[in-house]
């Protein structure tokens, strides 16, 4: 198999042995973040308040959103497109990533 792009590391993100990128498909986060640009994503920073995170759900699914805030029971977040605050069950996700820095894909 051929990869389809090469992505080199941020300054700093060779020190986190497990960072990735994702590439962007949908339009949720317009403008912000289009579809076709790369989330830089940590494996160790926890998500912040009115930061962007990556949510793992179980399936292997993931969505990039702003993170709001989270209870006993459900993760809080905010996207732009269109306008919506949504919330996520703690069962129905397997891991959430604080983005580090969003690319533009050349």
């Amino acid at each position: 198999d051929t990869p389809l792009d090469w992505i080199e590391p941020l300054s700093g993100e060779e020190k986190d042995k497990e960072a990735f990128v994702v590439l962007i498909g949908g339009e949720s986060m317009l403008p912000a973040v289009r579809p076709g640009n790369y989330a830089h994503v940590s494996s160790r920073k926890p998500p912040i308040k009115d930061e962007m995170c990556l949510i793992e759900m179980h399936g292997g699914e993931a969505i990039l959103k702003l993170y709001s805030g989270r209870d006993a029971d459900h993760v809080f977040y905010e996207q732009y497109n269109p306008p919506l605050k949504g919330k996520v069950n703690l069962s129905e996700f397997k891991r959430i990533f604080y983005v580090t820095a969003v690319q533009f894909r050349k």
